[in-house]
């Protein structure tokens, strides 16, 4: 009797919980990860692509910090916490290697956008600091650039995948 009863208590248990299931897009994830480390050419698009997704998100998240009504103050503290990773990630994505082919605009659109991205956000933290809303604005169209080159990008590097 009490076989059975454990025996209704557990499987419930465990299917609720999840136990034993993993995430496939962990696995995609981790994947990706050990490829971008490699960083061997003929993955470039790939890599490249997967990177650009997390690009792309964070600089949505830097575009809405700018956009929001917080202090200047407020935003430049937030704006230093977001600004690292993003860093780290542009850097990634200029690390790169690519083959060298007749067609390398879409390499060449990623690399102005990371010059661009970086430029944008150094310049977006000194005129929050300095409450330049100039500098801020001029540093934002960076953003913007970069973002539209990160598209065109992406749909060249998509087509070739």
């Amino acid at each position: 009797m009490k076989r059975k009863m454990l025996a209704f208590a557990v499987v419930p248990m465990l299917l609720l919980t999840g136990a034993g299931c993993e995430s496939k897009d962990k696995k995609k994830d981790e994947a990706m990860e050990v490829s971008v480390k490699e960083n061997k050419k003929e993955d470039y698009n790939k890599n490249a692509l997967y990177l650009l997704e997390d690009y792309t998100k964070q600089s949505e998240e830097i575009k809405d910090l700018v956009d929001s009504r917080k202090s200047n103050k407020k935003k430049a503290e937030k704006l230093k916490e977001l600004s690292k990773p993003y860093f780290e990630l542009t850097g990634k994505i200029d690390k790169l290697d690519y083959k060298l082919t007749e067609d390398i605009k879409p390499q060449l659109n990623v690399s102005k956008a990371m010059i661009y991205s970086k430029h944008g956000v150094e310049s977006i933290q000194k005129g929050l600091e300095k409450d330049a809303k100039d500098s801020i604005e001029i540093a934002r169209k960076d953003l913007d650039e970069a973002s539209e080159l990160v598209d065109k990008a992406t749909k060249e590097l998509s087509k070739k995948k």
